[in-house]
């Protein structure tokens, strides 16, 4: 800091220049990377101001997310991985990245329809609404925790596993210079989906009766199967004549 610039004389002068130099300096760098986290009514606001770099803000829900925040982009500009267009950054958000997913990408794949209606539910979260500047892995772990209150964790899987794909294909195709990929340091849920239900005594008969009253007449049989083999609902749906076999 300046205020031991009048020290360094006497420092020349009785020799201790070179033993205390390397603190100063230390104490210096210490200083220029000190990112500021101040309480606001709607979160914790995160300013990090660095020379020859745009300052950066960021607003997040709680003081842990946003000092984990504020360690990732001064490691970020440390390693020398600042993005390179932070105008294009600063004014592009997750959510746009997203629509332009679904209307360039989406379409070309089988599950376009479930993709859709999922894409347009995760629009309605925070995190969409933050710039790429703003991005990191804090929030999409924040938007994890309150997700898995309410759904199961393969669903996460899927959704986490939703936003890698867009941020890549914004990497990768769109010209996008985002030094890491965001959603790579989200912990992903751990994913238990093994059961033991088996129908109750008194179910089948009325899996039966209700199977009686479907319009379509495959349902019944493909059911009967099922409860027979207990053959998944792919395994069931990919069954041909050369694959079916009799004793």
């Amino acid at each position: 800091m300046e205020i031991f610039g009048f020290l360094r004389p006497y420092l020349f002068l009785s020799g201790l220049t070179n033993a205390v130099s390397p603190l100063l300096t230390q104490f210096q760098h210490r200083s220029r990377h000190m990112a500021t986290i101040t309480k606001r009514k709607s979160g914790w606001s995160v300013q990090i101001r660095r020379k020859g770099y745009q300052p950066e803000y960021c607003t997040l829900p709680t003081k842990a997310a946003a000092e984990k925040w504020a360690r990732e982009r001064e490691s970020e500009i440390d390693r020398g991985d600042a993005p390179v267009d932070r105008k294009t950054l600063l004014a592009t958000t997750l959510g746009d990245l997203m629509r332009r997913y679904m209307d360039e990408i989406t379409p070309t794949k089988k599950s376009a329809h479930s993709e859709q209606l999922r894409m347009t539910k995760m629009l309605s979260a925070p995190m969409c609404e933050l710039s790429l500047l703003e991005l990191s892995s804090a929030p999409i772990s924040a938007y994890r925790d309150q997700r898995l209150l309410t759904v199961k964790p393969a669903t996460i899987a899927r959704e986490l596993s939703l936003i890698h794909n867009v941020i890549d294909v914004a990497r990768r195709d769109w010209g996008y210079h985002l030094p890491t990929n965001s959603i790579a340091l989200v912990r992903k849920p751990r994913i238990q989906n093994a059961r033991d239900r088996r129908l109750r005594p008194g179910e089948l008969k009325r899996l039966e009766a209700a199977l009686a009253e479907t319009r379509n007449p495959f349902i019944r049989p493909l059911i009967l199967l099922a409860v027979e083999t207990a053959l998944r609902r792919s395994e069931l749906l990919k069954l041909g004549p050369g694959l079916i076999t009799t004793m």
